[in-house]
């Protein structure tokens, strides 16, 4: 069985700054550092939605992005 450990939390939005010559949508992260890896997802929702205004372009997606350490349950035996 795999163990997860949260590392660290970011938010991130994307934003479209433009388009290609193609018409293909051009895109920008904005991120957010040093999120509470214990925040609940309502409170990362609700920082998000006062957020999202403040920006003045179109907003493509928004969310959380998780860091985690990865680790066997199984403690190494010492025979």
């Amino acid at each position: 069985m795999m163990v997860t450990t949260p590392l660290e939390r970011h938010l991130q939005i994307t934003v479209q700054v433009g388009q290609t010559a193609s018409g293909k949508p051009k895109l920008h992260n904005i991120t957010y550092k040093n999120v509470d890896v214990k925040a609940a997802d309502a409170s990362i929702l609700a920082v998000l939605d006062a957020l999202s205004p403040l920006l003045s372009e179109p907003i493509s997606s928004m969310g959380r992005v998780d860091v985690v350490g990865l680790a066997d349950s199984v403690a190494p035996s010492n025979a």
